[in-house]
Order: structure tokens, then sequence, then C-alpha cells
């Protein structure tokens, strides 16, 4: 069993790990016992290591989606209108935040990451007014 040390136990808490590399690493999120969302990237030796958007100084709720065989992770986060934008964090820790171009952003509305290669080509969906419709995208590195 896998579960962060700061997870919650109640209802719909806990530990999500939504992918693993070919390394070992893993990515997820976790709500704590406040119901707050936590992303983290789980090392091949185990270590949790927090993944955190901030904005304006203070942590947005952060998905972390996937992750490749280079250790670069992408997600989403949510800002304080509950809109979603993609974020990408480097295998050194550094995270930039970014949008799909013509993106609408409302509430559960945005950009939201799907996949990311070996060469850090992020693939995934985002709204467009007058919508909601789906369109996809493709960020380069």
């Amino acid at each position: 069993m896998i579960d962060a040390s700061n997870a919650g136990t109640g209802p719909n808490q806990g530990t999500w790990i939504s992918a693993i590399n070919d390394n070992g690493a893993m990515v997820g999120h976790f709500y704590n016992p406040k119901d707050r969302i936590h992303s983290f990237l789980r090392d091949p030796a185990g270590n949790f290591i927090p993944i955190t958007v901030k904005e304006q100084g203070s942590n947005l709720p952060t998905s972390a989606i996937v992750l490749n065989n280079k250790g670069v992770v992408a997600g989403t986060y949510t800002d304080s209108i509950y809109a979603s934008h993609g974020f990408v964090r480097s295998a050194s820790g550094e995270i930039r935040k970014f949008d799909a171009p013509d993106a609408y952003f409302g509430t559960s509305r945005g950009t939201r990451v799907g996949g990311i290669n070996d060469e850090g080509l992020i693939s995934g969906d985002f709204d467009r007014l007058p919508g909601p419709d789906y369109h996809g995208y493709l960020r380069k590195p």
C-alpha cells in the first residue's frame, strides 16, 4: 500500500497515484484531513516530494497527472475562480504554468493535461467559448 503521510482517512480522502515511469517514480495527489488537495512526486526510493503551484503567495489545489522517464511532471491546478490551468515541473523542481491558446476560463473550465512524452511534449484538452466544447492541444517544451 502506498499512502502520502499527510493523506486523510475519511470519506473521499486518501492517496491517488495517476502515473508511473520506467524508473519507478510515481505522481499523484492526495486529500488531507481538511479536504485540501496536494500533489506529489514519489521517487524510486519511496520519498514523497510535494509539488505546489503558487499564485500571489497562496498554494493552489494541484493535481500531478503524468510524468516522463526524465522526471518531468505535468498536471493541472485550479485558480481562485476554480478555472483549470496546466503546469509542468522540470526534473530539477522548477514549475512553469501554461494555458492552451484560446482557452476559456470559468468554473470547471480551462486547460487540462492528459499526457507527456520523453521529449517533453504535453497533450491535453481545453474549453472554448461559446461551448462548452472541447479541443485538443500539444504544448512543446
